[in-house]
């Protein structure tokens, strides 16, 4: 049983280290919001799961390390939940509240968006270009193509041939940005 809980364990704590590190930067998305609000509670869940599954474990002062070690982790777990699905991105259980894709392009079998990330400064917004496919139905992977911070003259997204997309930056000194667009989006 000792064996077991310790594979069980690590086993919980590498999935919930790629969850967490998948919620910050996108990989592997769901192409219902509601899926990625539940996703992100089930893997924000998992310290508890490490917690129970602790009890197991035959030498108790590793019981009582682990505890006082993931319930930090088990609050601040918590308060993300509670942060996210209830403040940050609005009512769970309103399935019509899709993430906002601004002028979406489709090269390659792919869908190219521009999506804002946040206000940086009044009048400045965070611009992200983004890459999605559809591996299984339902399931999306995600690249981050194109990141501008001070976006005050984004304009637009345009195909630049069959396998890249055009960053329009009208009003600005930079020039209009081609990216590749990759076929199998990582790959």
């Amino acid at each position: 049983m000792k064996t077991r809980a310790v594979k069980l364990i690590f086993s919980v704590t590498i999935f919930f280290i790629l969850g967490i590190v998948n919620f910050l930067f996108p990989v592997v998305r769901f192409s219902n919001e509601i899926a990625n609000k539940i996703a992100l509670i089930l893997i924000l869940s998992l310290p508890l799961l490490i917690i129970i599954i602790s009890a197991w474990l035959p030498n108790p002062w590793i019981q009582i390390v682990l505890f006082f070690c993931l319930v930090p982790v088990v609050g601040s777990c918590l308060i993300i939940q509670l942060l996210t699905g209830l403040f940050l991105h609005g009512d769970i259980t309103n399935p019509n509240k899709p993430p906002i894709k601004f002028q979406r392009v489709f090269i390659n079998g792919s869908e190219i968006y521009w999506h804002d990330s946040g206000l940086i400064t009044s009048g400045s917004l965070r611009v992200t270009v983004q890459q999605e496919r559809q591996v299984l139905p339902g399931i999306m992977i995600v690249r981050q193509l194109y990141v501008e911070d001070l976006a005050k003259h984004f304009n637009s997204l345009e195909v630049a041939g069959s396998d890249s997309v055009r960053v329009v930056m009208r009003g600005n000194t930079k020039p209009d940005l081609i990216i590749p667009v990759r076929r199998f989006v990582w790959f």
